[in-house]
């Protein structure tokens, strides 16, 4: 098992989730998983690497500041997955070789809202209209709304190179101004820090990162003989 899953479940609806679906997951892949009920999810995932997830409150940013920590420790591709998307992974996934992915890969975008452009004014039942304002002004004083791309964080692979260092100090920079929002402005999310995904767009793009689309992605295993 030289492939790992970061997986995190936080609050009973999850780890429950997180037991009832793990299976959906091809045992040939390493499972590390962040949850505030360890005992629970060891009793059952006994051949995983469980680890606590001490925090409070769940913030959205660890999705990625974990996934990077764990690629130093492995020294590999680390790919996340939203327990609760389980039963929505792609079979592409299954198919990429992590060991060989040097640049980030992601899944999508927000639907309709593809850059933070997008953002600018738009209406919805999910958070206030003026929510992305300070967000969006602190962006657009150094880059293009229009080059910053919304990435669905469901679903994500964070390379092991050297160039996501630069990555994920840009990306923690943006923490504080994410989470102040998310409790300063109305919105319908439990956590904090919403919109990481946003965050990973710009921060890719001020660091000249390369993004590439999971199902674009040539990055296959080799099936052996």
């Amino acid at each position: 098992m030289d492939e790992n899953i970061l997986l995190i479940a936080f609050g009973k609806k999850y780890v429950d989730i997180l037991l009832k679906d793990y299976n959906k997951i091809p045992n040939n892949y390493n499972l590390i998983i962040y949850t505030d009920d360890v005992d629970k999810v060891k009793n059952t995932l006994k051949n995983s690497d469980v680890r606590e997830y001490d925090k409070k409150v769940f913030s959205y940013f660890d999705k990625i500041t974990l996934a990077y920590n764990l690629s130093n420790e492995k020294q590999k591709s680390i790919l996340y997955i939203d327990v609760g998307r389980l039963n929505e992974i792609p079979n592409k996934i299954w198919k990429l070789d992590l060991n060989n992915i040097l640049d980030v890969h992601y899944l999508g975008n927000w639907g309709n809202i593809k850059t933070a452009n997008d953002l600018i004014n738009h209406e919805s039942e999910y958070f206030e209209k003026t929510y992305w304002d300070n967000i969006l002004s602190y962006f657009k004083s150094n880059t293009d709304l229009k080059e910053i791309p919304t990435i669905l964080e469901r679903i994500f692979i964070l390379p092991y190179t050297n160039k996501m260092k630069s990555f994920i100090n840009e990306f923690e920079k943006l923490r504080p101004l994410f989470e102040h929002t998310s409790l300063s402005k109305e919105n319908v999310y439990k956590g904090i820090g919403n919109g990481e995904g946003l965050a990973m767009g710009y921060s890719i793009v001020k660091t000249n990162n390369k993004l590439v689309h999971i199902s674009e992605s040539k990055i296959i295993k080799t099936e052996l003989i």
